[in-house]
């Protein structure tokens, strides 16, 4: 798979794509820094096409560092 391969999330809404997964972590901390009381999720792209459905979450406690 070529491109961004992780989806950073803030309160439901994409913000912006990375293509490796520490890269996409440490933007999801960095955010959650700024924006404490909002919700950030990372996602990781399954093969198959775009959507909300074809992405798996990483965990939420992971960002929350």
């Amino acid at each position: 798979m070529t491109g961004a391969q992780f989806e950073i999330r803030i309160d439901g809404t994409p913000r912006t794509y990375r293509d490796r997964k520490d890269f996409a972590m440490e933007t999801a901390r960095f955010l959650k820094s700024k924006n404490p009381h909002s919700m950030n999720r990372a996602g990781a792209r399954k093969p198959g096409g775009a959507g909300r459905a074809n992405y798996k979450w990483l965990g939420s406690r992971d960002i929350a560092q």
